[in-house]
């Protein structure tokens, strides 16, 4: 089984996850091939699985690029950000096939949370494409944690990282951009859900 987190920044994912873990045999591809405390050596381990992931799949690598590419974003830097974000994780979940179970906080629902948060209209018609050709790397198990947004701003501001969070950098200089946050969750779970075996909605606060 592969289950597959969604939600903002804050709604509690990674300690979801961390309890899971602790009741299930399960792993966590993303803590073994991503993760570091170290922001350089998370941005390494990017590279390598994109690189991973381009050797591997080089028809599909170029055809992201290309959709991803008709998006408007408002640098290339962040075209750049998004599709490394898209590619590693499609990477670590190659590397993942070997696991029978797994759960993963950040897979392609999130991911396209990200992408639609970071381009400048934020229409989520323009990432139909993107999302039909995704699906087959969606989990078997979609969990969408919808929490309290007053909770979920406390955790942000809280944080001692910005951890690579456009949203938790964002709602300092304009709260109302959790609104908008929130938001592009509820339009991605409505759209990605259709493409899972079984979906499951949590409310945390």
């Amino acid at each position: 089984m592969k289950i597959e987190l969604l939600g903002i920044p804050g709604s509690g994912k990674t300690t979801w996850v961390e309890s899971y873990l602790n009741s299930s045999n399960a792993v966590a591809p993303l803590e073994i091939y991503l993760y570091s405390h170290s922001r350089i050596i998370r941005n390494l381990n990017k590279l390598s699985l994109s690189i991973y992931y381009f050797k591997r799949e080089r028809s599909q690598f170029l055809k992201f690029w290309k959709l991803i590419n008709q998006l408007t974003f408002p640098t290339f830097k962040i075209k750049i950000k998004m599709f490394v974000y898209l590619i590693s994780t499609l990477g670590v979940l190659s590397k993942s096939e070997k696991f029978d179970d797994i759960v993963i906080d950040e897979g392609i629902s999130q991911v396209l949370w990200g992408i639609c948060y970071n381009i400048s209209d934020r229409k989520l018609d323009n990432l139909n494409n993107l999302i039909a050709e995704l699906s087959p790397y969606f989990g078997s198990h979609l969990i969408f944690l919808n929490g309290d947004k007053e909770v979920i701003y406390k955790r942000l501001i809280a944080r001692n990282t910005w951890g690579g969070s456009e949203l938790q950098h964002d709602i300092v200089e304009n709260k109302e951009l959790l609104d908008t946050g929130i938001k592009i969750a509820d339009q991605i779970f409505e759209r990605v859900s259709l493409y899972f075996e079984s979906i499951e909605v949590k409310l945390v606060g």
